[in-house]
Protein backbone atom coordinates (compact mmCIF):
# COMPACT_ATOMS: atom_id res chain seq x y z
CA UNK A 1 0.00 0.00 0.00
CA UNK A 2 1.23 3.11 -0.75
CA UNK A 3 2.29 5.28 1.85
CA UNK A 4 0.56 9.23 2.47
CA UNK A 5 2.65 12.06 1.18
CA UNK A 6 3.92 13.92 3.70
CA UNK A 7 2.63 17.48 1.93
CA UNK A 8 0.87 16.99 -1.46
CA UNK A 9 0.55 20.30 -3.35
CA UNK A 10 -2.51 22.05 -2.57
CA UNK A 11 -5.29 22.90 -5.19
CA UNK A 12 -4.74 26.55 -5.31
CA UNK A 13 -1.06 26.10 -5.54
CA UNK A 14 -1.42 23.70 -8.37
CA UNK A 15 -3.39 26.32 -10.17
CA UNK A 16 -1.18 28.75 -9.25
CA UNK A 17 2.10 27.15 -10.73
CA UNK A 18 0.04 26.49 -13.96
CA UNK A 19 0.03 30.01 -14.35
CA UNK A 20 3.93 30.15 -14.13
CA UNK A 21 5.93 30.44 -17.84
CA UNK A 22 8.67 28.39 -18.52
CA UNK A 23 10.17 29.91 -21.37
CA UNK A 24 8.35 31.54 -24.70
CA UNK A 25 7.32 29.01 -26.13
CA UNK A 26 5.61 27.24 -23.00
CA UNK A 27 3.83 27.57 -19.69
CA UNK A 28 4.19 25.54 -16.21
CA UNK A 29 1.13 23.20 -17.13
CA UNK A 30 2.43 22.02 -20.72
CA UNK A 31 3.65 18.34 -20.71
CA UNK A 32 6.50 19.55 -23.03
CA UNK A 33 8.63 22.01 -22.51
CA UNK A 34 11.35 23.27 -24.68
CA UNK A 35 14.32 26.15 -23.95
CA UNK A 36 16.02 27.84 -26.27
CA UNK A 37 19.53 26.79 -26.56
CA UNK A 38 22.49 28.05 -28.38
CA UNK A 39 24.74 24.89 -28.77
CA UNK A 40 25.91 24.51 -32.23
CA UNK A 41 25.53 21.15 -33.53
CA UNK A 42 22.64 20.18 -30.84
CA UNK A 43 19.55 18.86 -31.99
CA UNK A 44 16.32 20.59 -30.53
CA UNK A 45 15.57 17.63 -28.67
CA UNK A 46 18.50 18.43 -26.66
CA UNK A 47 16.57 21.77 -25.09
CA UNK A 48 13.25 19.91 -24.59
CA UNK A 49 11.65 18.01 -21.71
CA UNK A 50 8.81 15.21 -22.54
CA UNK A 51 6.60 14.82 -19.39
CA UNK A 52 4.62 12.02 -20.69
CA UNK A 53 7.14 9.71 -18.84
CA UNK A 54 6.39 5.57 -19.14
CA UNK A 55 6.91 4.67 -15.30
CA UNK A 56 7.20 0.69 -14.34
CA UNK A 57 3.47 0.27 -13.48
CA UNK A 58 2.24 1.10 -16.73
CA UNK A 59 1.08 4.33 -16.25
CA UNK A 60 2.76 7.49 -17.69
CA UNK A 61 3.84 10.90 -14.80
CA UNK A 62 1.23 12.73 -16.71
CA UNK A 63 -1.50 10.52 -15.74
CA UNK A 64 -4.18 11.89 -12.92
CA UNK A 65 -2.71 9.35 -9.97
CA UNK A 66 0.65 11.05 -10.61
CA UNK A 67 -0.21 14.48 -10.77
CA UNK A 68 1.00 15.13 -7.25
CA UNK A 69 4.53 13.51 -8.60
CA UNK A 70 4.40 15.15 -11.73
CA UNK A 71 4.36 18.82 -10.20
CA UNK A 72 6.93 18.40 -7.73
CA UNK A 73 9.57 17.68 -10.51
CA UNK A 74 8.33 20.16 -12.51
CA UNK A 75 8.54 22.34 -9.76
CA UNK A 76 12.16 21.35 -9.24
CA UNK A 77 13.02 21.84 -12.65
CA UNK A 78 11.24 25.56 -13.11
CA UNK A 79 13.31 26.24 -10.10
CA UNK A 80 16.79 25.54 -11.80
CA UNK A 81 15.95 27.56 -14.32
CA UNK A 82 14.30 30.44 -12.84
CA UNK A 83 15.93 30.37 -9.15
CA UNK A 84 18.63 28.18 -9.22
CA UNK A 85 20.70 28.02 -5.70
CA UNK A 86 24.24 27.13 -5.04
CA UNK A 87 24.98 27.10 -8.58
CA UNK A 88 24.32 28.49 -12.17
CA UNK A 89 20.33 28.10 -13.87
CA UNK A 90 20.11 25.04 -15.85
CA UNK A 91 20.60 25.52 -20.25
CA UNK A 92 17.80 24.29 -22.70
CA UNK A 93 20.89 22.12 -23.96
CA UNK A 94 20.57 20.12 -20.85
CA UNK A 95 17.16 19.25 -20.56
CA UNK A 96 17.28 16.11 -22.52
CA UNK A 97 19.89 14.50 -20.31
CA UNK A 98 17.62 16.23 -16.89
CA UNK A 99 14.82 14.18 -18.72
CA UNK A 100 16.55 10.88 -18.61
CA UNK A 101 17.05 11.29 -15.22
CA UNK A 102 13.74 12.21 -13.27
CA UNK A 103 12.73 8.87 -15.57
CA UNK A 104 15.05 7.18 -13.44
CA UNK A 105 14.10 8.52 -10.36
CA UNK A 106 10.48 8.45 -10.88
CA UNK A 107 10.32 4.93 -11.84
CA UNK A 108 11.89 3.94 -8.52
CA UNK A 109 10.20 6.28 -6.31
CA UNK A 110 6.81 4.26 -8.21
CA UNK A 111 8.50 0.64 -7.66
CA UNK A 112 9.48 1.79 -3.72
CA UNK A 113 6.38 3.44 -3.41
CA UNK A 114 8.03 6.48 -2.43
CA UNK A 115 4.60 9.04 -2.95
CA UNK A 116 7.04 12.71 -2.67
CA UNK A 117 10.22 13.83 -2.88
CA UNK A 118 10.07 15.29 0.83
CA UNK A 119 10.36 11.04 1.41
CA UNK A 120 13.72 10.93 0.25
CA UNK A 121 16.31 11.00 2.99
CA UNK A 122 20.06 10.05 2.49
CA UNK A 123 19.18 6.23 3.27
CA UNK A 124 16.80 6.07 0.76
CA UNK A 125 19.52 7.40 -1.56
CA UNK A 126 21.32 4.90 -1.38
CA UNK A 127 18.93 2.42 -2.17
CA UNK A 128 18.13 4.31 -5.27
CA UNK A 129 21.88 4.44 -6.33
CA UNK A 130 21.41 0.48 -5.60
CA UNK A 131 18.15 0.57 -7.76
CA UNK A 132 20.51 2.72 -10.85
CA UNK A 133 23.13 -0.01 -10.60
CA UNK A 134 20.33 -3.26 -11.33
CA UNK A 135 18.43 -1.53 -13.72
CA UNK A 136 19.90 0.58 -16.04
CA UNK A 137 20.62 -1.28 -18.69
CA UNK A 138 16.91 -2.32 -18.88
CA UNK A 139 15.35 -0.78 -22.04
CA UNK A 140 11.71 0.26 -22.20
CA UNK A 141 9.97 -2.07 -24.59
CA UNK A 142 7.89 0.69 -26.00
CA UNK A 143 11.01 2.52 -26.98
CA UNK A 144 13.65 1.89 -30.12
CA UNK A 145 17.14 2.62 -29.09
CA UNK A 146 19.78 2.82 -31.22
CA UNK A 147 22.36 1.52 -28.81
CA UNK A 148 22.01 -0.43 -25.56
CA UNK A 149 22.56 1.78 -22.15
CA UNK A 150 25.30 0.88 -20.27
CA UNK A 151 26.46 1.68 -16.78
CA UNK A 152 29.02 4.34 -16.72
CA UNK A 153 30.51 7.30 -14.71
CA UNK A 154 28.40 9.38 -17.36
CA UNK A 155 25.27 7.85 -17.08
CA UNK A 156 25.41 7.47 -13.16
CA UNK A 157 26.69 11.18 -12.57
CA UNK A 158 23.70 12.39 -14.18
CA UNK A 159 21.09 9.97 -12.16
CA UNK A 160 22.47 10.88 -9.39
CA UNK A 161 22.63 13.88 -9.30
CA UNK A 162 18.67 14.54 -9.18
CA UNK A 163 18.78 14.01 -5.34
CA UNK A 164 21.39 16.37 -5.08
CA UNK A 165 18.92 18.95 -6.93
CA UNK A 166 16.04 17.92 -4.55
CA UNK A 167 17.80 19.55 -1.33
CA UNK A 168 20.33 21.66 -3.39
CA UNK A 169 16.82 23.62 -4.23
CA UNK A 170 14.69 23.24 -1.05
CA UNK A 171 14.33 26.91 -0.25
CA UNK A 172 13.33 27.81 -3.64
CA UNK A 173 10.40 24.72 -3.76
CA UNK A 174 9.08 25.85 -0.53
CA UNK A 175 8.44 29.20 -2.14
CA UNK A 176 6.45 27.34 -4.68
CA UNK A 177 4.23 25.52 -1.96
CA UNK A 178 6.81 22.13 -2.34
CA UNK A 179 7.69 20.22 0.75
CA UNK A 180 11.50 19.12 -0.68
CA UNK A 181 13.55 16.61 0.61
CA UNK A 182 14.88 16.77 4.03
CA UNK A 183 18.92 15.80 4.16
CA UNK A 184 21.73 16.11 1.82
CA UNK A 185 21.69 12.03 -0.03
CA UNK A 186 24.39 10.25 0.21
CA UNK A 187 25.98 11.52 3.40
CA UNK A 188 26.51 14.82 2.05
CA UNK A 189 29.12 13.13 -0.14
CA UNK A 190 29.54 14.42 -3.26
CA UNK A 191 28.46 12.63 -6.74
CA UNK A 192 31.75 12.61 -7.91
CA UNK A 193 33.05 10.93 -4.97
CA UNK A 194 29.93 8.10 -4.97
CA UNK A 195 29.78 6.65 -8.44
CA UNK A 196 33.97 6.77 -8.23
CA UNK A 197 34.46 5.15 -4.93
CA UNK A 198 30.98 3.43 -4.26
CA UNK A 199 29.73 2.50 -7.40
CA UNK A 200 33.30 2.09 -8.76
CA UNK A 201 32.48 3.70 -12.23
CA UNK A 202 35.43 5.93 -12.98
CA UNK A 203 36.13 8.18 -16.08
CA UNK A 204 37.30 6.84 -19.24
CA UNK A 205 41.21 7.36 -19.57
CA UNK A 206 41.67 10.87 -21.54
CA UNK A 207 44.00 10.53 -25.21
CA UNK A 208 47.99 11.29 -24.51
CA UNK A 209 48.83 14.83 -25.16
CA UNK A 210 50.70 15.42 -28.73
CA UNK A 211 54.67 14.97 -28.01
CA UNK A 212 56.51 17.96 -27.91
CA UNK A 213 58.95 16.85 -31.09
CA UNK A 214 55.50 16.81 -32.92
CA UNK A 215 53.56 19.09 -31.54
CA UNK A 216 56.15 21.96 -32.04
CA UNK A 217 56.95 22.21 -35.56
CA UNK A 218 53.39 21.91 -35.98
CA UNK A 219 52.25 24.77 -33.79
CA UNK A 220 55.62 27.18 -35.07
CA UNK A 221 54.48 26.07 -38.68
CA UNK A 222 50.61 26.77 -38.22
CA UNK A 223 52.25 30.22 -36.97
CA UNK A 224 54.56 30.88 -39.56
CA UNK A 225 51.76 30.12 -42.14
CA UNK A 226 49.76 33.10 -40.64
CA UNK A 227 53.09 36.03 -41.78
CA UNK A 228 54.26 36.35 -45.16
CA UNK A 229 53.31 32.79 -46.46
CA UNK A 230 49.59 33.16 -45.80
CA UNK A 231 49.90 36.23 -48.56
CA UNK A 232 52.44 34.30 -50.88
CA UNK A 233 49.63 31.29 -50.83
CA UNK A 234 46.63 33.93 -51.39
CA UNK A 235 48.78 35.29 -54.20
CA UNK A 236 49.66 32.43 -55.66
CA UNK A 237 45.92 31.47 -55.86
CA UNK A 238 45.21 34.64 -57.66
CA UNK A 239 47.69 33.56 -59.98
CA UNK A 240 46.28 30.29 -60.83
CA UNK A 241 43.14 31.19 -60.97
CA UNK A 242 43.97 33.77 -63.76
CA UNK A 243 45.33 31.40 -65.33
CA UNK A 244 42.43 29.43 -65.50
CA UNK A 245 40.37 31.81 -66.58
CA UNK A 246 42.96 32.22 -69.61
CA UNK A 247 42.85 28.84 -69.92
CA UNK A 248 39.05 28.66 -70.61
CA UNK A 249 38.83 31.93 -72.96
CA UNK A 250 41.46 30.50 -75.25
CA UNK A 251 39.39 26.76 -75.39
CA UNK A 252 36.91 28.48 -76.20
CA UNK A 253 38.11 30.75 -78.51
CA UNK A 254 40.91 28.49 -80.44
CA UNK A 255 39.93 25.34 -79.30
CA UNK A 256 41.25 22.14 -77.62
CA UNK A 257 45.11 22.79 -79.00
CA UNK A 258 45.03 25.72 -76.61
CA UNK A 259 45.53 24.11 -73.67
CA UNK A 260 49.16 23.66 -74.30
CA UNK A 261 50.01 26.77 -75.36
CA UNK A 262 48.61 27.98 -71.91
CA UNK A 263 50.79 25.35 -70.19
CA UNK A 264 53.72 26.34 -71.57
CA UNK A 265 53.14 29.94 -70.67
CA UNK A 266 52.36 29.41 -67.21
CA UNK A 267 55.58 26.77 -66.71
CA UNK A 268 58.76 28.26 -68.09
CA UNK A 269 60.78 25.40 -66.35
CA UNK A 270 60.66 22.32 -65.36
CA UNK A 271 62.25 19.81 -63.01
CA UNK A 272 62.57 16.67 -61.50
CA UNK A 273 61.02 15.66 -58.48
CA UNK A 274 64.33 14.99 -57.27
CA UNK A 275 65.66 18.29 -58.10
CA UNK A 276 62.44 20.36 -56.79
CA UNK A 277 63.10 18.85 -53.07
CA UNK A 278 66.94 20.13 -53.27
CA UNK A 279 65.69 23.49 -53.94
CA UNK A 280 62.79 23.30 -51.70
CA UNK A 281 64.38 22.03 -48.93
CA UNK A 282 67.01 25.28 -49.38
CA UNK A 283 64.60 27.62 -49.44
CA UNK A 284 62.70 26.03 -46.21
CA UNK A 285 64.69 28.05 -43.69
CA UNK A 286 63.10 31.72 -44.67
CA UNK A 287 60.06 32.24 -46.39
CA UNK A 288 59.90 35.95 -46.92
CA UNK A 289 58.72 35.57 -50.42
CA UNK A 290 57.76 38.43 -53.19
CA UNK A 291 54.88 38.26 -55.21
CA UNK A 292 57.65 39.04 -58.16
CA UNK A 293 58.64 35.22 -57.44
CA UNK A 294 55.34 34.01 -58.48
CA UNK A 295 55.59 36.42 -61.60
CA UNK A 296 58.87 34.60 -63.06
CA UNK A 297 56.90 32.12 -64.42
CA UNK A 298 57.41 28.29 -63.40
CA UNK A 299 60.31 27.90 -60.93
CA UNK A 300 58.95 30.85 -58.88
CA UNK A 301 55.39 29.34 -58.66
CA UNK A 302 57.40 25.69 -57.61
CA UNK A 303 59.49 28.28 -55.00
CA UNK A 304 56.97 30.12 -53.20
CA UNK A 305 54.54 26.59 -52.87
CA UNK A 306 57.65 24.58 -51.43
CA UNK A 307 58.96 27.26 -49.21
CA UNK A 308 55.51 27.75 -47.86
CA UNK A 309 55.04 24.25 -47.27
CA UNK A 310 58.20 23.41 -45.81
Amino acid sequence: MQKPARCAPKPNHVYALAMLRVSEKCMFADNIWVLLHCVAGQRPRHGTINWNISLPDGSSLTDEKNSSLLTEFKALVWTMIHDPREGKAITGGTLNSLELAIASVCSWMILEEVPSIADVDSAMSWVYAQYFLDHHEQVDPKKQKTRPRTVSNASASVRLTVLVYMYRQRQALRLLGIEPAQEAPYDGRSVDDVVRNELDLHRKGKLDPIPDDIAIPILGSAIRFLGAPADDVMALQDLCMRASKRHRASRRGHGVDAKSTVLQSTSSQSFSSHELMKRSSRGAAHSNLRHDHFATGGWGCWKGISSCVA
